[in-house]
């Protein structure tokens, strides 16, 4: 009798998966007249701030490379109105549009690059805001643990980092949650909510989000990003309104 190997089988249909993303990523370029990349090129941090990561992520374009007047852009959609929306901002700022084709899985892999980008001193602000109307909005959507899941399945994976982490505090206040637990798990992390003595699921990022999320939490904290395997102290705010 055969040894059945799961692992391996996903493995594989995994791999087969990815292959034929890049293939038809390769013809949807062709189609467009657009030059296609299967792998991500050297991203220059300083070219992702042409665009905040909301933009970026809702635009699906990720600018990876700068030069005097000059971006080099990746899309994994050139006809989304909302990509021609974000082409045209940079145009509008004098910035000549060199853009690429790529795979949604590698455009996804180039927002991940907005984690490590340094925030000017006048952007740090050492907190999390929520306007107003960010948190009245939040009101009506989240009042209680049922609520909070359908709110984070439905929002957050539209939302930047920052307004993940604002979602995040944001709505444990809603439901009076008095401790926010991240749980480390082979394939995703739980976000769970202590209500009442009890832990709650609330929703399951993947390993790269989460990395977004502590990479982002850790610049507020004025913690050091590339130390991973000591303790650090840190400390940001949260203001409402």
């Amino acid at each position: 009798m055969a040894n059945f190997d799961k692992d391996d089988l996903n493995d594989k249909l995994g791999l087969m998966r990815r292959e034929a993303e890049e293939r038809e990523a390769e013809r949807y370029a062709a189609a467009c007249g657009l030059p296609y990349l299967n792998v991500l090129p050297a991203i220059q941090l300083e070219a992702l701030k042409l665009l905040s990561e909301t933009e970026a992520r809702e635009g699906g374009i990720a600018p990876v490379k700068v030069l005097k007047k000059e971006a080099t852009v990746l899309l994994s959609d050139p006809n989304n109105a909302k990509t021609a929306s974000a082409i045209d901002k940079l145009k509008g700022s004098g910035y000549q549009i060199t853009p690429s084709v790529v795979s949604l899985t590698n455009l996804n892999k180039a927002f991940e690059r907005y984690a490590e980008v340094v925030i000017t001193p006048t952007e740090i602000t050492s907190r999390i805001e929520i306007s107003e109307s960010e948190f009245n909005d939040l009101m009506g959507k989240v009042k209680n643990l049922a609520d909070a899941q359908n709110y984070f399945t439905a929002d957050i994976p539209k939302l930047s980092t920052t307004k993940v982490l604002a979602g995040i505090f944001g709505s444990s206040i809603l439901i009076d949650a008095s401790d926010i637990h991240f749980e480390t798990t082979k394939d995703d992390i739980h976000l769970r909510f202590r209500i009442d003595g009890t832990l709650h699921d609330v929703f399951k990022f993947t390993h790269a989000v989460y990395k977004q999320i502590l990479n982002r939490a850790k610049l507020l904290s004025g913690l050091k990003i590339n130390i991973a395997d000591s303790p650090q102290d840190g400390r940001f705010t949260i203001k409402i309104g």
